[in-house]
């Protein structure tokens, strides 16, 4: 165990929140991009700007520049924090596999005897569906400014 007491509890709050967002920001990508394939059209509609596609498992719908946007953005964020909380969390009984000088794999158990890290998780979890609202306006913002992102 590295670093004071203060750091890691503050690593451990940090790390908290950002699996708690990771996980239910993956969760509403999941159901909004279910809604707004089952929703879409099959062929390009121009009027109604459905006109970015999105292949799901090799079924082909179209969605508008903000689906594809925020369903782009909600992905990335989800792994993007999850990939953050997995570093700032703090470990205990870290192994680490090797194929020669090369790491492969590790394993470890989250350091967090006094149950920060869950709480902020909670946090996290209970924030995510505000965040993704919040990633409205900006995602507007976005397209007004000609970026579109799709998945």
């Amino acid at each position: 165990m590295t670093g004071t007491r203060d750091n890691l509890d503050r690593r451990r709050i940090v790390g908290g929140f950002l699996f708690g967002y990771a996980c239910t920001a993956f969760i509403i990508f999941l159901i909004l991009v279910e809604w707004w394939a089952h929703h879409a059209p099959v062929t390009p509609n121009y009027l109604s700007g459905q006109i970015f596609p999105h292949n799901e498992h090799g079924w082909i719908t179209y969605f508008t520049s903000s689906q594809s946007t925020e369903g782009a953005i909600l992905f990335g964020s989800s792994w993007l924090s999850g990939a953050g909380a997995m570093i700032t969390l703090p470990k205990r009984n870290v192994l680490v596999r090797r194929l020669g000088r090369v790491p492969v794999a590790a394993r470890w158990k989250i350091d967090d005897p006094s149950e920060k890290a869950r709480g902020s998780a909670l946090c996290g979890a209970l924030a995510a569906p505000a965040i993704a609202l919040i990633f409205i306006p900006a995602v507007a913002w976005l397209n007004r400014n000609g970026v579109v992102f799709n998945f």
